[in-house]
């Protein structure tokens, strides 16, 4: 990726200024992986560069001078447990996981950050037509008829999230992308996920 902050390119050198963490071997790598010009990568400010750098090198360790997944990420971004992904426009895809007790997401491109996260807290997914969704948009003075969702992915839907902390629902988050429930190639597109985000590919 090329690093973009407001829309100006960010020497990788810079980069690594600007993320303000340890300068430890762990940001210079995801600095060095996002900086490859493959993908395009336009963070909205400063802000959201270093955070992105903050919670993606959680997800790293080092083995000698190598840089590797930390094992409790490696065990939940594998094949069964990939639900569904969601594609927008001129990105890469989103890939959604969910175990017995976890949800979590490889973002491959977004104006936050590329980010591989296990969430805090469960995520509730409902699934909206395009129709159904526009009409919520516009808070349609009928918008209640158009209110039936899916609780299941299907292809072409658009997904909302919900954070839930069971007990509230504390933050809602709805994707740009729409949703494919593909299981072509799976293997390979985690990997190909993972080395867009950390540098890195599970084995």
């Amino acid at each position: 990726m090329t690093i973009l902050i407001r829309n100006k390119v960010i020497p990788e050198g810079r980069a690594i200024k600007l993320a303000r963490e340890p300068h430890d071997g762990r940001v210079k790598h995801l600095v060095n992986t996002w900086s490859d010009a493959t993908l395009k990568h336009c963070f909205d400010g400063r802000k959201e560069f270093r955070k992105a750098v903050r919670r993606n090198r959680e997800a790293l360790q080092s083995r000698g001078k190598k840089f590797v997944i930390r094992k409790v990420y490696e065990d939940f971004f594998i094949c069964k447990n990939l639900r569904f992904s969601t594609k927008a426009s001129g990105r890469e895809e989103t890939l959604y996981f969910k175990d017995a007790q976890h949800t979590g997401r490889l973002r491959q491109q977004h104006s936050k950050g590329p980010l591989v996260t296990i969430d805090h807290h469960r995520r509730i997914c409902l699934f909206f037509s395009q129709e159904r969704l526009n009409a919520l948009n516009r808070r349609h003075e009928k918008a209640s008829t158009f209110c039936r969702v899916g609780l299941e992915p299907s292809d072409g839907t658009r997904l909302i999230e919900f954070e839930w902390d069971g007990v509230r629902v504390n933050k809602c988050h709805a994707s740009e992308g729409k949703v494919s429930t593909s299981r072509t190639n799976v293997k390979r597109r985690i990997n190909h996920a993972l080395q867009n985000i950390l540098g890195n590919s599970s084995s």
